[in-house]
């Protein structure tokens, strides 16, 4: 009894994936294409969650790095700007132009910011000037609450930066080194942004190591590994390193080829169907 009982089951499930297989092959070859849609849309929306799991060796050369850097240097000029109009006594009597002031060779790399700062000093508005190319590391060394879940808008962070006062040939004016830089060391040797500003440094030093996840556009970059992946073309600039992100990797490559596979029996079937009448 038991044995036909399995032999019984057995048949019942032949069965069944015999009739699931005759209604996939009865399905026009526009149901595959809009599954194949579907498919590449789930599976990106997978990906958005699991971000984290991928590696990009070779984002810091896309579009949205140079972006990201440039609007963290746009966060950070305002913030040496007020440091130097607000202790601008200490020049005494010459006069520094803060809205002069400005980043250049701005880049990210080995957990810091690097630029270099312009400072211009005048003796008056109408007197000699001189302006001063001061190369400078920023990194995001802080004292933090860690009660707070994530750094906000809210939070005030003072930040130290590291001032290299070397000789720059672009520099000019009346006055010796040894006179300004160490005014300048102090005026700079501060400065005040927000907790949300040093969220985005944070982020753009994961993403200069091949994560992104806190940079935007992940699901246009997720969109694109579905694409890839479905299609099995590999270029491997976005890499899975989790054990979930491998696993969804795989079972969208397979599925890519199954429903591949559907879609050109189905164009066949269907053409020897016109043939025969």
């Amino acid at each position: 009894m038991k044995g036909d009982s399995h032999v019984s089951h057995t048949r019942k499930m032949k069965n069944c994936l015999k009739a699931c297989l005759t209604w996939l092959m009865n399905r026009r070859p526009r149901f595959y294409l809009g599954a194949y849609v579907v498919v590449i849309l789930a599976f990106a929306l997978a990906f958005s969650l699991l971000k984290r799991q991928f590696y990009h060796p070779y984002f810091r050369h896309e579009a949205s790095f140079q972006e990201a850097t440039c609007e963290l240097r746009d966060k950070l000029t305002p913030a040496f700007q007020h440091a130097l109009s607000e202790r601008a006594e200490m020049l005494r009597d010459k006069k520094v132009y803060p809205e002069k002031t400005w980043l250049r060779d701005f880049r990210v790399g080995e957990d810091a910011v690097h630029f270099s700062i312009l400072v211009e000093i005048r003796e008056s508005d109408e007197g000699f000037g001189k302006r001063r190319w001061i190369p400078c590391r920023l990194t995001p060394d802080f004292a933090f609450d860690y009660r707070y879940k994530e750094l906000t808008a809210d939070h005030v962070i003072h930040l130290s930066p590291e001032l290299d006062f070397v000789r720059n040939p672009s520099d000019s004016g009346p006055w010796s080194r040894s006179e300004l830089d160490p005014i300048l060391r102090l005026m700079l040797n501060r400065i005040e942004v927000d907790g949300r500003t040093v969220a985005e440094m944070q982020s753009l030093f994961a993403a200069d190591k091949g994560i992104p996840s806190g940079i935007r556009g992940s699901f246009p970059r997720m969109l694109y590994l579905s694409v890839v992946t479905i299609t099995t073309l590999g270029y491997g600039d976005i890499i899975p390193v989790g054990n979930w992100a491998r696993f969804l990797v795989g079972c969208e490559s397979v599925l890519g080829v199954i429903l591949l596979g559907f879609f050109v029996s189905s164009v066949w079937s269907r053409s020897r169907k016109k043939e025969n009448g």
